[in-house]
Parts: C-alpha cells; sequence; structure tokens
C-alpha cells in the first residue's frame, strides 16, 4: 500500500525542455569558472558523466556530480540562482495544483529536488502549485553543511522522519537513473514519466490503485 510519494519537480511539475539547454549552459559555465579548462574539455567531461544538452535515458544530476567533486554546493546555488531563467518555462504545459492538491488528501507528498529551496519556490510559484501540499520540501540547501547532495540518501532520510517503509514508497519522475533507480534500490517502488502529461493519469491509477499496464507511464515495483 503506496502511504508516501516522493516527486522531482524539473521535468516532473513541468516540462524540463523549455529550460534544459539553457541549464547546460550554465553547468559549462560553471564548470569553466572552476576549472579553466576548455569548452570542449567540459562537454566530453559532462557527457561521459551523463549530463546533456538534451534530455536522455541515462540523464544524471550536475548538482550530483558537483557534490561528488567536492564543490562549494553554496557556490553552485548561488551560481544557479543568479542564472537560472524561469520566464522560460511554459505554464500551459505544467501539472495544475489540483492533481497535487488531491493527491495530497490521500498520501504523504515529498519534493525532493536537486534544486535550491530559493529556486523551487519560484518555480512551484510561477507554474501554481501550492508548497503547502508537500509535507517537506528536500532540496541541494537541505544537504549544505554536509556539502552532499544524493537522492539515495535523501529518500533514507524521509523514510526514516516519516516512519514509512520503503515498501510503501512511490518516487515519481522523469530520470531512471536519478529519480527511480535509488528508490527501487531502497525497496520502494517508481513511476518515470514521459512528460509532465501524464500526471493527470498517474494521479487516477494511485488512487483507484491500478497502475499496471498503462501506456502513458513506466511503473516500477523493482530492479529490473
Amino acid at each position: 500500500m503506496i502511504q508516501l510519494i516522493i516527486f522531482d519537480m524539473d521535468g516532473t511539475l513541468y516540462d524540463l525542455n523549455d529550460v534544459v539547454s539553457s541549464n547546460y549552459e550554465m553547468q559549462v559555465e560553471f564548470l569553466e569558472i572552476k576549472t579553466g579548462k576548455d569548452r570542449a574539455s567540459i562537454v566530453s567531461f559532462l557527457e561521459e558523466n551523463h549530463i546533456y544538452p538534451v534530455m536522455k535515458n541515462d540523464s544524471k544530476s550536475a548538482t550530483e556530480l558537483f557534490s561528488r567533486l567536492g564543490y562549494d554546493m553554496q557556490e553552485w546555488t548561488d551560481f544557479r540562482e543568479e542564472h537560472f531563467d524561469i520566464s522560460a518555462i511554459d505554464i500551459s504545459k505544467a501539472v495544475g495544483n489540483d492533481c497535487i492538491e488531491e493527491l495530497a488528501t490521500e498520501y504523504q507528498l515529498f519534493l525532493l529536488s536537486s534544486n535550491s529551496y530559493k529556486n523551487i519556490k519560484s518555480v512551484l510559484s510561477h507554474i501554481g502549485i501550492s508548497a503547502s501540499n508537500f509535507s517537506s520540501i528536500v532540496c541541494s540547501d537541505t544537504f549544505a553543511k554536509e556539502s552532499q547532495f544524493d537522492k539515495r540518501t535523501a529518500i533514507q532520510n524521509i523514510s526514516e522522519t516519516s516512519g514509512i517503509p520503503y515498501s510503501n514508497m512511490i518516487s515519481i519522475g522523469d530520470r531512471y537513473m536519478t529519480d527511480i533507480k535509488p528508490m527501487l534500490e531502497l525497496g520502494g517502488r517508481g513511476i518515470l514519466l514521459f512528460s509532465p502529461d501524464s500526471m493527470k493519469r498517474v494521479k487516477e491509477d494511485l488512487i483507484s490503485e491500478r497502475l499496471e499496464n498503462c501506456h502513458d507511464y513506466d511503473y516500477y515495483k523493482s530492479l529490473s
């Protein structure tokens, strides 16, 4: 029985394709400043770590990469907040607040994003989703003191603080490697969205407990 849902934000609550290219340029620029290397070297390095200027099936998080490299997360947060172009997000393609609000009456909702708290609140306001729908927002700022951010650790913390076992948790996101696999490794379940448009169907299927055999998203009960 599902009791708790962990939502990703970028690409899940709004269409990441609106900003993925500008985000990538921001990541390249940050690494140019930090490493002093040329663009071609940085592009190659990012590709080796599954970070691209477009979304792919194996895309990973730049924030998690920068965290593993030991970069100051506050420095990256400040840089990202200065350069993030929220105006590029098409509100018409975002998930509606009514959808999230209805799920919040049935489940505990957590928002887990590698973005900063300031950017998360700005995005939620921009697309019209109330932050009050979520029991907690877990983000890169949450781990600022440890200078580490990874979703597996965050999911473990959510399970511990909520008292809900992984078997009763499900993660909803748009990237398998970043949003879904960590939950599956811990014994939970996952829903991989093809686009934010799928969330209405996901909501209906979750509440009616009929997640099997749907073509609007991929449902995972365990590691394949």
